[in-house]
């Protein structure tokens, strides 16, 4: 193995940032969770259909490096904190 090879590799990052969509109508949002994160499933308000929705996750957006701060949807909860309140929901 050559040492150009270590030198040269990426290291992972550590958050990413992903496409929620709404079940009901398809509106999407973006959030930021870890990468070995469990996917993202929430209720939140739906614009499109001025209600509450069920929104999952779609798709990955992007990696990003560094990242301090929380999502505004889910005021800083991580998604599972956040499944067990819809599981409370229903």
């Amino acid at each position: 193995m050559f040492i150009t090879a270590l030198l040269c590799a990426k290291p992972k990052s550590k958050f990413v940032l992903v496409a929620c969509r709404s079940q009901v109508s398809g509106h999407t949002i973006n959030l930021i969770r870890e990468r070995l994160g469990d996917k993202f499933e929430f209720m939140q308000f739906d614009p499109f259909v001025q209600t509450t929705a069920y929104y999952k996750e779609h798709k990955k957006v992007r990696s990003l490096k560094n990242w301090k701060g929380q999502n505004t949807y889910t005021n800083g909860y991580n998604s599972r904190m956040v499944g067990e309140e819809f599981q409370r929901m229903q």
